[in-house]
């Protein structure tokens, strides 16, 4: 039960005549009667004006210190509030070692801020009220239009709308926080985000944090339908350890061709057991999901990634399922990333839609996947992609690179596979349907179960400087069927 502070300390002077109240009453308590303060008045630890811990509600006294302007320190316990907290001045500050937390069922959320530049809060814990009533509710903390601010060494819980949300906001920090047990954590179909961007952010850094909400999604940068245009451009995912959502560890989404995303970099990141076990009712309830996804998003950078045990209850073929899928998007450059035991692909670009820009090039090069379920990187109708320099072993097929039966007239304009290891796979390291245009060149096979390079309904192809290399289990290193202006130079067979 949430009891006023008036009324606790009514309670406790008619219980105990000679009880004296150091700290001003939640009735006498008058933000109004605070003179002008200078910088050292500034600092304002909630206890010495009225604020206890436990069920009292330190709403009236909280909000009336930045309402003047003060920077807030919450000490150690946990502080109940019954409505937002939002901050009024530029620069102001929450910060300290206690919790902040809002009253349960409630879809309010905990601290927002509004066209404001400069908020800092640091420290501090945050628990939401764990109502499910929408994406854009049910925030620890919510920024809106605020620019130069710093969220960091915080801890967030049992939120929905996002651990941190921030509605176009640039030249922000987000680091060293912790992000755990979201209100529907560990639930099948998980809507609930960490970290999330949308319509719009520049120039933002995501750094060290711990994405342990086991919700639906760890970081999200996303355009919404309700965006007319948004902006993302060179925005900073590194260093973060992110796990056991039920979705996406890391999304970036362009839903509308009018929105622009240029240089967003995801780097240094430890991504695992993202199972991919949610489902699009939208479309017949299929499941969805990948470790690091990218849909629609050009100009972005994958590299230096560790991503691990994803897709593990993902039963459909839907978008990109992966450790790192991409769709709709070119100028994509995926780099040295360790990739282990995908239960789907390793690495997926599929363009299936054709919305990516012809024009630009998907680049795959010195990641090492090993043991995925299915292919270890699968190209599906994207446009020039060169994979190159990849260490690839165990899975269900190498590199496979496919187009629609049909589509073969408007095929990839280049697909370059050059100089890869790719041994102790199932079935094919190399496996090429239904395309026009591409080279293997200088790979390396080992030991693969069926054909080092199958070829089936394509052209103008060339097979030159590779080294094949078979235990005996191959029934031949190199098959081609239905395909013609196919060449072949220089390889070695062993």
């Amino acid at each position: 039960m949430l009891i006023s502070k008036r009324k606790f300390i009514k309670l406790a002077s008619l219980s105990f005549p000679l009880f004296i109240v150091s700290k001003p009453a939640l009735s006498t308590f008058s933000t109004s009667a605070i003179k002008p303060i200078s910088l050292m008045e500034k600092l304002a630890d909630i206890t010495e004006f009225g604020a206890l811990s436990g069920d009292y509600d330190n709403y009236s006294i909280i909000q009336g210190l930045l309402n003047e302007g003060r920077d807030v320190y919450i000490p150690n316990g946990v502080f109940t509030i019954s409505n937002s907290l939002v901050v009024k001045k530029n620069n102001q500050k929450i910060y300290g070692v206690g919790t902040l937390k809002i009253t349960e069922n409630n879809s309010m959320d905990v601290v927002v801020c509004n066209e404001r530049t400069g908020f800092d809060m640091r420290g501090i814990s945050v628990s939401a009220g764990g109502k499910q009533s929408g994406i854009y509710k049910t925030c620890c903390v919510k920024l809106i239009k605020s620019n130069a601010f710093s969220i960091s060494k915080c801890s967030f819980t049992n939120y929905i709308g996002g651990g941190v949300q921030l509605l176009n906001c640039n030249d922000g920090n987000i680091s060293f926080n912790s992000f755990m047990e979201a209100a529907d954590a560990k639930e099948s179909f998980s809507s609930s985000v960490d970290i999330c961007f949308y319509n719009g952010g520049a120039n933002n850094t995501i750094y060290g944090n711990k994405c342990f909400g086991y919700g639906g999604y760890g970081i999200v940068f996303q355009t919404l339908a309700d965006s007319v245009r948004s902006t993302f451009i060179n925005n900073t995912i590194s260093y973060n350890n992110i796990a056991e959502h039920s979705s996406y560890g890391i999304l970036i989404y362009r839903g509308g061709a009018q929105s622009l995303f240029k240089n967003n970099s995801i780097s240094h990141n430890i991504v695992s057991g993202i199972s991919g076990s949610n489902i699009n009712r939208a479309k017949d309830n299929f499941s969805f999901g990948a470790g690091i996804y990218i849909q629609g998003a050009e100009h972005s950078f994958i590299d230096n990634n560790h991503i691990s045990k994803c897709n593990t209850l993902t039963k459909d073929e839907m978008l990109a399922p992966g450790a790192i899928g991409v769709a709709n998007a070119s100028y994509v450059i995926i780099s040295n990333n360790i990739i282990k035991d995908s239960s789907f692909y390793g690495i997926y670009i599929n363009d299936s839609n054709h919305l990516a820009d012809p024009s630009g090039v998907v680049e795959i090069k010195n990641n090492e996947v090993t043991n995925s379920n299915r292919d270890a990187i699968k190209i599906n109708e994207s446009s020039n992609v060169l994979i190159y320099k990849n260490n690839v072993s165990g899975a269900k097929n190498g590199v496979v690179v496919t187009q629609k039966i049909g589509e073969n007239i408007n095929g990839m304009k280049s697909i370059e596979i050059e100089g890869n290891s790719i041994k102790n796979i199932r079935g094919n390291a190399i496996n090429i349907s239904n395309l026009k245009f591409f080279k293997i060149t200088n790979n390396n096979t080992v030991n693969n179960g069926r054909y080092s390079v199958n070829i089936i309904d394509s052209s103008s192809g060339k097979i030159e400087g590779n080294q094949f290399k078979s235990d005996g289990r191959s029934p031949s290193f190199i098959n081609i069927e239905r395909s013609e202006e196919i060449e072949k130079y220089n390889n070695v067979f062993l």
